[in-house]
């Protein structure tokens, strides 16, 4: 494995993990899943994300969003 592609996998790791404990810390949230893999981006899930923040955001509503992959 190249130092670029471990530095990537690597970054990953650490972004996955610090979403994980936001995600413990904020429990009293509820929680949007959003499917923004391949899949869900080419069936519109960047749009439909966009969407929920902006509804939630208008009804002042504290949520997580929480874009994550293939809902499959």
């Amino acid at each position: 494995m190249s130092a670029v592609v471990a530095r990537g996998a690597w970054a990953a790791l650490v972004a996955e993990a610090q979403a994980r404990r936001r995600a413990r810390e904020e429990r009293g949230r509820p929680r949007v899943l959003v499917g923004t893999a391949t899949c869900g981006r080419a069936a519109g899930a960047l749009e439909v994300e966009a969407a929920i923040r902006r509804t939630l955001q208008e009804r002042e509503i504290d949520a997580i969003i929480m874009p994550v992959g293939c809902m499959g």
